[in-house]
């Protein structure tokens, strides 16, 4: 089976950009997704101009940092100078879907200036599967040329299908997985590839050093330190190895 092990929130703080390069650079994480709105952005930059091979994509952002547009292009999106905050169990949200296009759009391209060719696209607390943005997302994957993440958890079946037309020369992982996560952060976690199909797959991860921003920004802590262990220890390169999982990213789709 092939493997793309994909961390999120590069841009978010130092100390998330430092766990992700390092995890690259000493460990398993093949990819990663840079958030244009995060509070570290230049320095996750200047990072990923010193680390070329590292495989890098946007991390789309409709709820966490500033906007990239000013506030008057996208009133639906924002609430005074801040994006809105949205239930996260909802499967649509109410949004002027062209504010939505014209803000990922210049997210994507903050990058692209930054002399950043992202190969792929996701987003934080994966909004894009939202059914009323869903089509944005394809619209824009298409239009650079980019891998999607694929993680229809929370739709039925119907709602699978009816939306494979859109999916139709989407470059993706034939499966997604999100269970790298609290209780599973450990090298057994990988074991259980011994018994999955040949396919490929992507793994989400956090893996991050502690820094004040993420103590005060996020619940999510403690674990991302965990991840980062876990992602550069010589017991998961084993499992890895053992079970002989070819390690790619979004390049290689």
């Amino acid at each position: 089976m092939k493997l793309i092990i994909n961390a999120d929130d590069f841009g978010l703080s130092p100390g998330q950009n430092y766990g992700i390069i390092d995890c690259f650079k000493q460990g398993v994480v093949t990819a990663t997704t840079l958030m244009a709105t995060g509070e570290a952005f230049e320095h996750a930059c200047q990072l990923a101009l010193l680390n070329e091979e590292l495989d890098l994509g946007v991390h789309l952002t409709l709820d966490a940092g500033l906007p990239i547009l000013p506030k008057k292009q996208i009133p639906s999106l924002v609430n005074g100078e801040e994006f809105n905050k949205y239930p996260l169990e909802a499967k649509t949200i109410d949004v002027n879907t062209l504010e939505v296009y014209q803000e990922w759009h210049a997210q994507i391209t903050k990058v692209i200036d930054a002399r950043i060719q992202p190969t792929h696209i996701d987003s934080h607390h994966h909004i894009h599967m939202m059914h009323s943005i869903f089509p944005v997302y394809i619209q824009l994957a298409k239009e650079f040329d980019l891998a999607i993440r694929f993680h229809p958890r929370k739709w039925t079946q119907k709602e699978i299908l009816d939306r494979q037309p859109l999916l139709e020369n989407i470059k993706r992982a034939d499966v997604f997985l999100n269970e790298f996560y609290e209780e599973n952060i450990a090298p057994a976690f990988f074991d259980s590839f011994a018994q999955r199909k040949e396919a490929t797959y992507e793994i989400m991860c956090h893996p991050a050093y502690l820094d004040e921003y993420i103590l005060a920004n996020s619940s999510y802590n403690m674990q991302r330190v965990i991840e980062a262990h876990t992602l550069q220890s010589e017991e998961t390169k084993d499992i890895l190895h053992k079970n002989s999982v070819e390690l790619i990213h979004f390049g290689h789709l």
